[in-house]
Parts: structure tokens; C-alpha cells; sequence
């Protein structure tokens, strides 16, 4: 009898070493695929298998929203005209909601958002912060109107041309919205003149 609980103890023996050996591998496993930065953050996931284009058009497109975001608050509470401050109000709430999808977008994707804005729209953005009344007001609708312009290129080239599937369906949802800006960002330009 004691030599059949042995055996018994021994098997239960076995078969739990034989488990956690499993568990620790399966452990090994999953740590080794999520990496932590010194923050704690856990790394995005693996980079989709995005075309050049793809990736370029979501960087390219994450600097554009970010500098509309960042020129929008620069004038929005010092622009003299009421249609200058609504529409970068409109800006603000409409390119922060649009740099949300895509910063999700991207996260999926693989794509790290960008940390700054282009030497261009950080120029502009300092410009623009050394302005005052109509002058302020005149050079930031400039500005819109040209980023506008060729952000509606830009995105209805894309909602062709891309092949990530989503990219291209976000790509496409977003132009009408430009679209909007653009004829706006023109009408306002219109009256300043």
C-alpha cells in the first residue's frame, strides 16, 4: 500500500512539474513578445506589413492634423475676427476628433505618431504667435486655405491610391470634412480681403 502511494505521489509529481514547465514556457513566451519601456509602457504592436506609401501617407497625414491642431489654438482666443476665432474653434474640435481615429489607426498599424510639428508649420506657428488683429487674422486664413487645398488633394489621392484598407476607408471618410474647411477657410478668406 505505501509503495502504491508513492507511485501515486509520484505521478502527481511528474504530471506538475510537467505543468508548470508548460506554464513557464508559455510564460517565456508571452513576455518575450511585449517589451516595456522605461515608463512601463508596454511597446506598440508589431508593424503591419504597410506599404512605403501607406506609412508615409498616415505619417505625413498625424503632421498635418497635429499642425492644424497647434495653429488653431495659437489664434483661436487672439484672432480679431469672430469668423477667424469660430473657424479655428472648428478646427479644434474637428481635427482633434479626426488625429484621435487616426492616432488609433496608427497604434494598430504599428506607426509611432509624430512628436513635432514640419519645419513649415513650426515657422508658420511662431509667425503667427508674433501677430496681432487683422494681420493675425489674414495670415492664418491664408494658411488655411493652401493646407487645405492640399490636404483635399492629398487625402482624395489617397482614398484611391492606398492599400491598407483601412487606411484608405479613413482616408476617404475624412475628405468631405476637408472639403468643408477648404470652401470655409476660403469664404472667411474672402471677407478679410
Amino acid at each position: 500500500m505505501n509503495t502504491h502511494r508513492i507511485s501515486i505521489a509520484a505521478g502527481v509529481l511528474v504530471f506538475a512539474l510537467v505543468a508548470c514547465t508548460k506554464n513557464e514556457e508559455a510564460v517565456t513566451e508571452t513576455t518575450a513578445t511585449t517589451v516595456t519601456s522605461p515608463a512601463g509602457e508596454a511597446s506598440p504592436p508589431p508593424p503591419a506589413n504597410l506599404t512605403p506609401g501607406d506609412r508615409e501617407f498616415a505619417e505625413k497625414a498625424a503632421r498635418m492634423g497635429m499642425a492644424e491642431v497647434q495653429l488653431a489654438t495659437n489664434v483661436s482666443n487672439r484672432a480679431a475676427s469672430p469668423d477667424v476665432r469660430a473657424f479655428a474653434q472648428k478646427m479644434l474640435e474637428d481635427h482633434n476628433r479626426s488625429n484621435q481615429e487616426l492616432t488609433a489607426l496608427a497604434s494598430q498599424k504599428g506607426i509611432d505618431p509624430p512628436a513635432d510639428l514640419d519645419p513649415e508649420h513650426k515657422a508658420l506657428d511662431e509667425e503667427l504667435a508674433k501677430l496681432t488683429g487683422a494681420a493675425l487674422d489674414k495670415r492664418y486664413m491664408e494658411a488655411m486655405v493652401k493646407d487645405h487645398a492640399t490636404a483635399s488633394q492629398e487625402f482624395e489621392a489617397a482614398s484611391q491610391q492606398l492599400a491598407d484598407a483601412d487606411l484608405k476607408a479613413w482616408a476617404a471618410k475624412t475628405v468631405p470634412v476637408l472639403h468643408q474647411h477648404h470652401q470655409m477657410a476660403d469664404d472667411i478668406m474672402k471677407k478679410l480681403q
